[in-house]
This record gives structure tokens, C-alpha cells and sequence, in this order.
């Protein structure tokens, strides 16, 4: 879920900061500062899930989401709002993509990963472009705001899911 919400929440919020009367240094300071938060900290979250376990990882992945789309779908405008909230959005994608990517190779044996990793980023990309896809469609309907709320309806299930599981262990 973090892909096709990323795909979807990251394509549009220039067009909606534009919109909303954002520069393009803006927008262009507002996608480093996601893509800061998807990469820079991985090697951080890596060694986290090893110390805390993968799953309470991908749990504090989905919160982040939440909180991004929170953040996010709230702005109003708020250039502020919105570059702490696609940060948060990047971040929250790591803490999913590194813990999930831990708990599929700690399932796989060794001889299928690299086939089941190239699936699984396969299908991860779909994902994210049909999120990207129907993220367009969305916003002209419910605003960015709306398409936020969306965003965070579909990471709440995946939260409930993985809390559920953190508890049964």
C-alpha cells in the first residue's frame, strides 16, 4: 500500500502547491525534502528493524503514512504543511520498503529471492503507477485534501492489519 499511496500523494501535490500559488523552487525544494525522507535514512530504519524487529518497523511505517496524509490533507495551502507532510510521506515509505523488504527475504528461501524480490518490485511499481493514474481523477474530484483522506483510508486497514500482528506475537 505505502507504493500506490506514494505514487498517488507525490504526483500530484506540485500541481495542487502550483494551484494553491506555490513557486516552482517550491515544489522543487518540496520533492527533494520526499525523496530525503525516502532515501537518506534507510541505512537508519535498516539497522532500527534489525534492533526492534521487522514488523513493529513496518507498523511505525504505516503510522507515518497516516500522519503524512494527515499533515497533508489538512495544509490548506500551507507550503510548510505540505513539505512536512511529503516528507513524512518519503519517511514512512522507508520504514515500509525496509521492513518489508527484510520480512520477504527472511521468508524466501535464498535461491528464490532474487525472482520473488524482482516480482514483488514489479508489482510494487504497478501499483504505484495506478495510484499516480487514478491520483489525478481524485483530486479534481474531492481536492487534494480529499485525495489525502483516500490516501489515509488505505494505509488505516494495512496499520489495523500489522498492529493485529505485532499483538498476536
Amino acid at each position: 500500500m505505502a507504493n500506490t499511496v506514494m505514487g498517488a500523494v507525490m504526483t500530484t501535490t506540485p500541481v495542487s502547491m502550483v494551484a494553491d500559488g506555490a513557486t516552482l523552487t517550491l515544489v522543487g525544494f518540496t520533492i527533494s525534502g520526499h525523496l530525503l525522507g525516502m532515501y537518506a535514512f534507510s541505512p537508519v530504519v535498516g539497522r532500527l528493524a534489525d534492533r526492534i524487529g521487522h514488523l513493529p518497523t513496518a507498523v511505525a511505517g504505516q503510522a507515518v503514512s497516516i500522519a503524512s496524509a494527515l499533515l497533508s490533507g489538512l495544509s490548506h495551502g500551507s507550503v510548510a504543511m505540505v513539505m512536512a507532510g511529503l516528507f513524512l510521506l518519503g519517511l514512512g515509505w522507508s520504514f515500509s520498503l525496509v521492513a518489508g523488504s527484510a520480512m520477504l527475504s527472511d521468508a524466501t528461501p535464498a535461491a528464490l529471492r532474487p525472482g520473488v524480490q524482482g516480482m514483488t518490485d514489479t508489482a510494487m511499481n504497478v501499483v504505484a503507477a495506478v495510484g499516480a493514474g487514478l491520483a489525478g481523477p481524485l483530486m479534481h474530484t474531492l481536492g487534494f485534501g480529499g485525495l489525502n483522506a483516500v490516501a489515509g483510508a488505505l494505509v488505516l486497514p494495512v496499520l489495523v492489519f500489522w498492529l493485529f500482528l505485532v499483538r498476536a506475537r
